[in-house]
């Protein structure tokens, strides 16, 4: 298992504060994690949701779920003039789970699709 936020030379709170910034709006709850590359969600059966609001994940290429049946949306959005995720490549789960995710935003439903990488079940 890979650590996401680790580096030796900081302390927890300074490095919270680099890695983590939160971003309170009328419209949503935002977070900013520059450095995820990848998320992995496995066999995680309870698992509803990532984060209540909208991820920012400018180094984020690869989202993939297996077996997590509950989660029925990613904290990601292109809507209300976000941007995409610059890095990312693909989301890999199962065509079950991707027809049950719900979205923030009507565009999200046109433009994650092409990144989706079939698992089987």
């Amino acid at each position: 298992m890979v650590e996401i936020i680790a580096t030796e030379e900081e302390d927890e709170a300074e490095q919270e504060e680099e890695i983590v910034e939160e971003i309170n709006s009328s419209t949503a709850t935002m977070i900013k994690l520059p450095r995820l590359q990848e998320l992995e969600l496995m066999s995680l059966d309870e698992l509803k949701s990532i984060y209540k609001g909208v991820m920012i994940c400018d180094s984020l290429h690869t989202i993939k779920v297996e077996n997590c049946p509950k989660l029925k949306r990613l904290p990601l959005s292109i809507g209300n003039g976000q941007a995409p995720p610059a890095a990312l490549k693909q989301i890999i789960g199962s065509q079950e789970w991707w027809g049950y995710l719900q979205w923030y935003h009507h565009d999200d439903t046109a433009f994650f699709p092409q990144f989706l990488v079939i698992k089987p079940n």
